[in-house]
């Protein structure tokens, strides 16, 4: 309840359903979408193979973006509460991709692999915006265990328990 000039008003702030970026579809992904859906994320997959970007391989996916990883990137209007995770393993498209969005602000962007190939791809340090490697350090292993430390982290920094 808030009150202003003596009067008493409730206020209610609704946020929207948070949404999360998944950029390739491996199956390595699959788990990855499956824990952030149950957590209550939108589900929007990017990916060049359509074979694997499709509702039999994710079928809690809210959308199937299939092309061009660079150019799929540069038409989606990300949100500052957005989340992304990249999770290519192609070293010439993460440089891109990094590039990219070195320039777009997101709640939590995300790159899968170790500290040493980020630190690679971006030629240094790894800024402060980017969350690499992605998910929390709980000697994760595998693909459940690290989706697991994933959407614990997302979730972390979504509450603001995390940076």
């Amino acid at each position: 309840m808030m009150t202003l000039d003596g009067n008493s008003f409730y206020c209610q702030i609704i946020l929207p359903q948070p949404t999360f970026y998944i950029i390739r579809t491996g199956a390595d992904a699959r788990p990855l979408a499956q824990f952030a859906c149950q957590a209550g994320y939108a589900i929007h997959l990017l990916d060049w193979r359509q074979s694997l970007c499709n509702a039999r391989h994710f079928p809690m996916a809210d959308s199937f973006l299939i092309g061009d990883i660079g150019f799929l990137i540069a038409e989606i209007q990300f949100s500052p509460l957005d989340s992304v995770v990249i999770m290519t393993l192609d070293y010439q498209l993460d440089v891109r991709i990094l590039q990219q969005f070195q320039n777009i602000q997101v709640l939590y962007p995300g790159f899968l692999g170790s500290k040493r190939r980020t630190e690679r791809l971006l030629g240094g340090a790894i800024p402060a915006w980017i969350h690499s490697p992605v998910g929390l350090s709980i000697g994760a292993d595998g693909p459940e265990e690290i989706a697991v430390s994933i959407v614990v982290e997302l979730i972390a920094v979504r509450r603001g328990k995390l940076t």
